[in-house]
């Protein structure tokens, strides 16, 4: 019996662990548009870790870096999926449709 107790307490402690890591990872991510070290607008896409993966799960973020050469900001941002209709006027999209 004292075996399941302290099975169910390492994974109690490790929910928590992971938990407070996630809301730290939350807390980081950028949802402004803009860079938050120079204030520029254009960034690159570059491949997470395993970490971001991990932390990032359903969240809709990736990382990106600084288009800016004088500026090394790297980190996750908010990312929201477009449909690919979005930024079509109503005209192009009706007759590409036809």
């Amino acid at each position: 019996m004292h075996v399941y107790l302290w099975g169910l307490l390492f994974l109690a402690a490790l929910a928590g662990m992971y938990l407070f890591l996630r809301l730290q990872y939350n807390r980081q991510i950028q949802r402004s548009e803009f860079c938050p070290k120079c204030g520029g607008s254009e960034f690159h896409r570059v491949h997470r870790s395993t970490t971001d993966r991990m932390l990032g799960i359903g969240l809709e973020t990736r990382r990106f870096r600084c288009a800016n050469p004088n500026c090394n900001w790297e980190g996750m941002r908010q990312y929201y999926h477009r449909p690919k209709s979005w930024g079509k006027s109503e005209h192009e999209s009706s007759h590409s449709s036809s």
